[in-house]
């Protein structure tokens, strides 16, 4: 994370991507999400009514989301998938501008990015 942490600040969008696992995202995704927080101030403000980190840096990343249900999860699971990194994002003193569902397998994707 260290060496992601320039380059989040840097960067204008960060595509998060993850399989739906019972409803939500996967652990490692969450994971990583958590150790996002070093990227805002520890400490507290009232945003519209709510408590959230303060900025820390002067840019900010939007947050995008790819996620990839399965059978088994409804648009209600997806909702709220989309709920929770919204809030997310809006933490982050960010915004969530980019939300899609896909059926393309993680392999593949993967695979095709890494060879064009």
């Amino acid at each position: 994370m260290l060496q992601l942490y320039p380059e989040m600040v840097a960067t204008d969008l960060i595509i998060w991507a993850s399989p739906l696992i019972l409803g939500n995202v996967s652990a490692l995704t969450k994971t990583a999400q958590d150790r996002f927080i070093p990227l805002v101030h520890p400490y507290i403000e009232l945003v519209d009514g709510e408590c959230h980190h303060r900025k820390r840096y002067g840019h900010t990343a939007d947050v995008g989301l790819f996620v990839g249900p399965t059978i088994d999860d409804t648009v209600q699971d997806l909702a709220l998938v989309r709920e929770l990194f919204e809030r997310f994002a809006r933490n982050a003193r960010s915004s969530f501008s980019l939300f899609t569902v896909t059926k393309t397998l993680a392999s593949e994707v993967r695979h095709e990015t890494l060879v064009g």
